[in-house]
């Protein structure tokens, strides 16, 4: 009886184990893949409607523009928009551990920021804006803001996601 109680624990706590385990490997990037292979392939997808008059994003961009102390970053790959008319941002940045959230906050201000630029300026950006979406995956956060505002921007909200998820363990 003994024997059969402790061979089903061992089961259990395999189970919890393997099911914890399976959870976090969704937040694991594949290996030799980079932010800038995300970007790449998002640009990719969008063509035209990717980022308009693009601007890489760098160290002095994510300390001034977004908030965001590189201290605390390990890697990061995105465009903005340059022009005046667009809301266009996609971001991607891998925080160091303990700082996801701190870099969730700052891609929700610059979200808030741009959607408050457009509320009373141009419907076709805000619209963007408004359907903007900040993810997280573990230690990675991304801001996607970008799409056709005419044939409604949260379908490639949505679109990014998934070419997102593509690039994470399953």
């Amino acid at each position: 009886m003994k024997r059969i109680l402790a061979l089903f624990t061992a089961l259990a706590m395999l189970l919890v184990v393997s099911s914890g385990c399976s959870k976090k490997n969704e937040n694991v990037i594949k290996k030799d893949t980079t932010l800038q292979n995300i970007v790449d392939k998002v640009a990719e997808e969008f063509g035209d409607f990717y980022v308009q008059m693009p601007s890489k994003l760098d160290a002095n961009t994510l300390k001034d523009l977004l908030n965001i102390d590189p201290s605390i970053v390990e890697e990061y790959a995105g465009d903005f928009a340059m022009s005046m008319t667009s809301a266009d941002n996609f971001i991607a940045i891998k925080a160091k551990e303990g700082k996801a959230e701190e870099v969730k906050q700052a891609l929700e201000n610059r979200r808030a920021q741009v959607q408050k630029t457009f509320e009373q300026y141009l419907p076709g950006p805000l619209q963007v804006a408004k359907a903007g979406k900040v993810i997280v995956k573990g230690d990675y956060v991304f801001l996607i803001m970008l799409g056709n505002p005419e044939k409604g921007p949260e379908k490639d909200v949505a679109r990014t996601e998934e070419i997102i998820n593509s690039f994470f363990n399953e």
